[in-house]
């Protein structure tokens, strides 16, 4: 539940319970205050430009990926998948 406290994933009641037990709990405490340091350190990391080549590789696999899951919709389909492989 942390990250999603984080991200700002959780509805306004859950929200004041993690707060508090946030505060109260020297464990999830720890924890949190981690969480926070890391996306911290994350956010002030440079950025480097991604290599045009592996991202349109990437997305071609993702595009392939997204294909795939789509046609294993029905047992034939998926059993014809399998066999063709």
């Amino acid at each position: 539940m942390l990250s999603a406290f984080l991200d700002d994933r959780v509805v306004e009641s859950e929200r004041r319970v993690l707060k508090e037990h946030i505060q109260h709990c020297a464990k999830c405490g720890a924890r949190h205050a981690g969480l926070v340091a890391a996306r911290n350190a994350l956010r002030a990391a440079p950025v480097r430009p991604v290599n045009r080549q592996l991202a349109l590789a990437l997305r071609i696999l993702a595009s392939r990926e997204a294909a795939r899951r789509r046609r294993q919709v029905d047992f034939r389909t998926r059993f014809r998948d399998l066999a063709a492989v």
